[in-house]
């Protein structure tokens, strides 16, 4: 429990790769599938129950939705213990960026209310 007021005590990656823009633009969408694909190739996730699951893994955003960012500015930054495994994952995670022009389209908060 301690790690929610000290992170430095979360097991910490030897390898770190940043994946960086080829374009500029606004970004206008960033696909949570294919992140969440790429997190589970840096061994933060399994593809099967018999897999470990390396806790000092993962993917740190480091541009969000409306960000304007130029090519060449890191988008994300991939952690693991296997940098081969970060290479395997660094396209998928550059895929995962939608870029446009102008201001990112507004998404609801709330899309409806069931009652």
């Amino acid at each position: 429990p301690n790690v929610t007021e000290d992170p430095a005590l979360l097991p910490q990656a030897l390898h770190r790769l940043d994946v960086v823009s080829d374009e500029g633009g606004t970004i206008t969408g960033i696909a949570a599938g294919d992140i969440g694909i790429a997190s589970q190739r840096t061994c933060a996730g399994r593809e099967t129950k018999e897999e470990e699951i390396d806790l000092s893994a993962g993917i740190i955003l480091q541009k969000k939705v409306g960000d304007v960012t130029g090519p060449g500015e890191i988008l994300c930054t991939l952690y693991g213990n296997d940098h081969a495994r970060l290479v395997d994952a660094a396209p998928l995670a550059k895929k995962a960026f939608r870029f446009g022009d102008g201001p990112a389209p507004e998404i609801p908060l709330i899309h409806s209310v069931i009652r």
